[in-house]
């Protein structure tokens, strides 16, 4: 999204482009939340106009005043979409929903579970940094952040797409003698490459946990996903368009992010809300109906198709086809959480370990907040189930005990043979190498790692690359030391 407030806002208020107008309920509109926004002149959850995200684009309050310094980053933006079997039940007729329940349910399921997400992430992400002139930085929780919130219900190709845009305004709020401050939101741990997964899980068990005391007749669908069995797969193939067209991009190329943007193309002003629902009813009523048990069966039959297709490659289809994961206990069930998240790196970050916890509560069919995710990895670490490491920037990584035991091995045979010829082979370790020590010292272990080759000890990225053991990666110096020929 450009980083220019008039056209972030025309985005969301021009209806020359019909992106959020017309075609989607627009009756709630968009909407500011978050705890510092009565300190800006707002109320949690008024409406604002175009020249309100305006002013909040440009760091200033609602009467216009400027209380923030001006920032190359304006906002943060993110999506949180509701499965699609879901937005169908929530958009379209031609579904028998359970007794109790009606489509302003799930959608109002949709709008609480985005919100309670929020909230979550403006208690653990919302951050400032101070000092001046690069001295003496310090980071500051803050705890509180302003925020807006559209829901849609069309994807680009008109299918229905329950979702709603999150625009984090750069701004947050502290005190200093007792008096409120402004400045801009330290945002570093939303690049953070496990932040998305987390906050998608977040919402995920936050929708099923509203949507819990509804029979929906769910399953569980791979990493994390789950369904409504109320609809067939038949069903939600047809209304999955967009899925489709990343899927056949996908073809010619491996960058999934490039997929995504180079096959979306803008809505058309032209076509219509009426135009589209009755669309929709026309291809629905072409799909052959089934029963809620054929469909259940059918999601079963999926899952086990996937997990045999992709046990090569992937952990968690290995763990479907080894265990029945309902059934685990929990010293088990925290040792594959770990070495899922470690599976392509060696040690995780405490957000990737979330995310596999979720992941198998999910699996498990019980929703969980994200307070009790935290409290359980903590216990696991308790009771010496996965080790934990702090780095010296105090962030804490996850391993495994195997892995833990590979890397003791590793220097054994380092301080066995100490072969100063590999050094030059793989690192160019020489004085007039232009590669550091120390980076030829990681290439060295690795080298070393392939004296002993293991199930899952050569990791492999996404770019083909070998990846570095990281826990001897994180090695201290005095450690390396002691170890070096050199």
């Amino acid at each position: 999204m450009k980083q220019d407030p008039v056209g972030i806002a025309d985005y969301f208020y021009d209806k020359s482009t019909n992106y959020y107008f017309d075609q989607a309920d627009d009756s709630v509109g968009v909407r500011v939340y978050g705890k510092t926004a009565p300190y800006l002149g707002f109320e949690e959850g008024q409406p604002i106009g175009r020249d309100d995200m305006v002013n909040l684009l440009k760091g200033c309050d609602a009467a216009g005043k400027k209380i923030v310094q001006k920032h190359k980053v304006l906002c943060f933006s993110w999506a949180f979409s509701a499965p699609k079997s879901i937005s169908m039940l929530a958009l379209m007729d031609g579904f028998e929903l359970p007794r109790n329940m009606t489509r302003a349910d799930i959608t109002a399921a949709h709008d609480d579970a985005v919100l309670a997400t929020m909230r979550e992430i403006e208690i653990r992400y919302s951050r400032a940094r101070m000092g001046k002139g690069g001295q003496t930085q310090v980071d500051l929780s803050t705890d509180n952040m302003v925020y807006s919130i559209l829901r849609d219900g069309f994807s680009r190709e008109y299918d229905p797409h329950l979702s709603s845009h999150v625009l984090v305004f750069n701004i947050t709020q502290w005190e200093k003698n007792g008096a409120p401050h402004f400045s801009g939101i330290h945002g570093a741990r939303f690049y953070f490459r496990d932040f998305p997964y987390l906050a998608t899980q977040i919402y995920m068990h936050e929708l099923r946990a509203r949507l819990h005391r509804f029979d929906l007749k769910r399953s569980y669908m791979p990493h994390g996903q789950w369904r409504s069995d109320l609809v067939s797969h038949e069903a939600q193939e047809e209304f999955s368009t967009r899925q489709a067209q990343i899927r056949k991009a996908l073809l010619t190329t491996t960058n999934a992010k490039a997929a995504e943007m180079n096959t979306r193309r803008d809505k058309d002003p032209s076509r219509t809300k009426a135009d589209i629902l009755a669309d929709w009813r026309r291809r629905l009523e072409r799909i052959p109906t089934k029963s809620v048990d054929d469909i259940q069966a059918e999601s079963k039959t999926r899952l086990l198709e996937w997990a045999q297709a992709n046990a090569g490659d992937c952990l968690e289809a290995r763990h479907e086809l080894e265990c029945n994961r309902r059934e685990l206990g929990a010293c088990r069930r925290w040792q594959m959480i770990a070495e899922r998240a470690v599976y392509r790196c060696a040690t995780a970050w405490r957000e990737r370990m979330i995310v596999e916890y979720l992941v198998d509560m999910c699996r498990v069919g019980r929703p969980t907040h994200l307070s009790e995710a935290e409290e359980r990895l903590d216990w696991a670490v308790s009771q010496k189930w996965i080790p934990v490491m702090e780095m010296p920037t105090g962030r804490l990584h996850y391993s495994t005990w195997s892995l833990m035991a590979d890397e003791r091995y590793v220097m054994d045979v380092f301080k066995r043979y100490r072969p100063k010829n590999l050094i030059p082979t793989v690192g160019g370790g020489n004085e007039k190498s232009s590669i550091q020590s120390d980076t030829s010292t990681k290439f060295t272990l690795y080298a070393l790692w392939e004296v002993r080759p293991r199930d899952g000890a050569c990791r492999r990225g996404s770019c083909g690359g070998p990846i570095l053991h990281a826990i001897l990666v994180h090695l201290s110096e005095e450690c390396l030391r002691s170890v070096l020929p050199y």
